[in-house]
């Protein structure tokens, strides 16, 4: 699995799972086009604007003003650059929390490590509250196909929210 992937997994399951959480992107690793010399000028403009370099890949803004920075790598093979240890030790020592993930489980630990049981239980109850009534799907939802047991979803994802 790339970085890519990790990420656009993680969006995409994160903004069903947590649709009252704000979640910020980088545009550290986004692709610039252009000749060299439009491409490093885009960036001297980026940085006359506030952006910095070394910032991790994802922000969640959760309840009680809790932050989370997640810096996400290639499966076992990211290293992380200087600038982005330097603004992993500026952001801890503000008392943000950061994270160098590598798979969605650490990803998902990371919102339950800073958010609590009520919290995670409401959104998770939020995203099941869209099935009252019925005991199948009856049109596909992320992954799973139609006809597939609403509790054997909720059963998917209580590890997720960390209710068990």
């Amino acid at each position: 699995m790339t970085e890519k992937i990790l990420q656009q997994s993680f969006v995409s399951q994160f903004r069903v799972m947590y649709p009252a959480y704000q979640l910020i992107l980088s545009l550290s690793g986004t692709a610039l086009h252009g000749t060299a010399q439009q491409r490093s000028q885009t960036v001297a403009q980026w940085k006359r604007e506030g952006f910095e370099t070394g910032i991790a890949d994802l922000t969640i803004l959760a309840p009680h003003g809790v932050s989370i920075h997640l810096e996400l790598k290639k499966p076992g093979k990211g290293v992380q650059s200087k600038e982005q240890k330097a603004m992993q030790a500026k952001l801890e020592s503000l008392g943000h929390h950061y994270y160098l993930v590598d798979n969605l489980p650490d990803m998902w630990q990371a919102i339950a490590n800073h958010t609590t049981t009520t919290d995670r239980l409401a959104s998770f109850n939020q995203l099941f509250q869209q099935f009252s009534g019925e005991t199948a799907l009856s049109q596909p939802f992320l992954f799973y196909t139609s006809g597939t047991s609403i509790e054997s979803i909720k059963s998917d994802f209580r590890p997720l929210y960390h209710l068990e």
